[in-house]
Parts: structure tokens; sequence; C-alpha cells
């Protein structure tokens, strides 16, 4: 998976003079613009389908693992103050729990029966729209809880970097921001 490669363009990064690190880091922004732009259909069609259960009152659930739950997590909690969203509508699962937050529980993303536990202690249901991001796309915990939550009848919408990810392939819809390798 491209996402688990070092990117060949940078094969000695750690030993690049300061600037040029600085430089290459900045180029590389570029990659995600690129990827950005190319899933828009993906991200329009992921909105297209949310809107009808948003109105209807449901709710807006981020799930992942590692850096992936904890970005889902900033973005529940931002989303009230920025968008005045009601909070109870706003809900990040991560694997490990509240206590990955700050520090990595080794071994929590791989339980995907723990996912598909949280999805059931949330009590995700129809009505409800969960985004599942993932990098690799193949994350246990959060393969876990795509399949409690569509079980569950929600909408699912995949966010991975890797095309044909298990995640991607399994949601209802996909979206995927093809960056290559780290």
């Amino acid at each position: 998976m491209k996402t688990e490669e070092p990117s060949p363009a940078h094969t000695c990064l750690d030993e690049y003079p300061t600037p040029e690190l600085v430089a290459a880091l900045i180029e590389d922004q570029d990659a995600a613009f690129t990827a950005a732009h190319a899933a828009a259909p993906q991200v329009a069609a992921a909105v297209t389908a949310a809107v009808p259960r948003i109105k209807a009152g449901g709710r807006i659930v981020f799930i992942g693992a590692g850096t992936s739950g904890r970005l889902g997590l900033q973005e529940s909690v931002e989303l009230c103050p920025t968008f005045s969203w009601p909070a109870d509508r706003a809900i990040a699962l991560m694997a490990g729990g509240r206590g990955a937050v700050y520090r990595s529980i080794e071994g929590a993303e791989d339980d995907s029966e723990a996912g598909a536990a949280a999805v059931a202690g949330a009590g995700i249901g129809p009505l409800d729209v969960v985004l599942l991001v993932s990098a690799s796309g193949v994350t246990p915990y959060t393969l876990g809880a795509l399949h409690a939550a569509r079980a569950a009848g929600a909408l699912t919408i995949g966010i991975v970097n890797n095309s044909g990810a298990p995640i991607a392939v399994a949601a209802d819809i996909a979206v995927t921001l093809d960056t290559g390798a780290e």
C-alpha cells in the first residue's frame, strides 16, 4: 500500500539540510491538493447522500484509529462552535477510546470487534452518517465499525488514501484521496 511505503522522492529525508527539508514538505502538499480536486465528485456524492439523513435528525459520526481517529475527534468537536451544530449530533469513536486521544494504545487499531462494539454502544442507526477515516483503508477497528454501521442501516462513507482499499470497497460511498507514499 502506498501509504505504508516511504516516498521514493525522498529516500534520505532525514539527512536533508533544513531549508531543503522544509521545501520538500511544502512541495509535497501539492499532492494533497491534487488528490482533493480528483475526489471532488466523490465528496459531492457523499454530501448529497448525507443531507436527507442530516435533515431528518441524523448524527455525524467520525470513526478511526490513531491519527485518523484523532482527526475525526477534532472535526466532531469543531462542528458545534464553527457551524452551530448540536453537540449531541456529533460523535467520534476512536480505537482505544478516550485514553488513546493522548497516548497511543498499541494494538487497539487491530480489534475489529471493538469497532463493532463501539458502533453498537453509540446506538448508530439509519439516520446517522458515519465517516470512516483510515489512511491505509485496512484498519481492522474501522472495518469492524463499518460493517456494524452498515448492518444498523447508517450511511457509511469511507475516507481513505489507497484506491481499492477494503474500507472504500465496503462503504456505501468511497472518498479516495490518493496522495501517494508518505
